[in-house]
């Protein structure tokens, strides 16, 4: 499966991608379903750390966020924390907030039945690099490696200076 850290090249689009599974499949489901994957793409657009991994809010934000009372963000994080898309990486104390970390690969293990729903392309993508198969662009010509040329050095120290020896260890090393 994809990589489940969203930092780096493809960063943007894994993004994207994680957001989409989540949408279409909170689409297929029930109203509770729909409201509650709402919810977690809300924190994510708005509070997510993509570098650090986590997600530091109290629940008095989230609860204007939401536009719901505390109980009722207490009980929908709880509702996230049982489904496993929510960690504790740090529990909350006097002064501070709890800090979560959102499971991305039991999200993206949840959201796999809908992948198909997206195109088989985003299927495998999500599947990782493995599965997606090369472009059959007929103007691509391929990188053929030419045969190993032997290393031959015409100069002042002939066969037994260094450079030669240079040259071979270089082949050796990399054909």
């Amino acid at each position: 499966m994809l990589a489940t850290k969203a930092v780096g090249r493809n960063a943007a689009a894994m993004k994207y991608d994680i957001l989409s599974a989540l949408g279409v499949a909170a689409l297929a489901g029930d109203k509770h379903r729909q409201k509650l994957t709402l919810r977690l793409m809300v924190l994510i657009t708005s509070r997510y750390n993509w570098q650090a991994g986590e997600l530091s809010i109290g629940r008095a934000e989230i609860a204007r966020l939401w536009s719901v009372d505390e109980r009722t963000v207490k009980r929908e994080l709880a509702k996230f924390r049982t489904l496993g898309w929510l960690l504790v990486k740090r529990a909350g104390a006097r002064g501070r907030v709890t800090v979560y970390e959102i499971d991305l690969a039991q999200v993206l293990a949840d959201t796999r039945g809908v992948w198909p729903t997206i195109g088989s392309d985003f299927a495998a993508r999500m599947e990782g690099p493995e599965a997606v198969p090369a472009p059959a662009d007929p103007k691509v010509v391929p990188f053929q490696r030419a045969a190993p040329v032997a290393a031959t050095v015409t100069g002042t120290e002939g066969q037994g200076g260094l450079w030669p020896q240079v040259l071979q260890a270089l082949e050796a090393r990399d054909p």
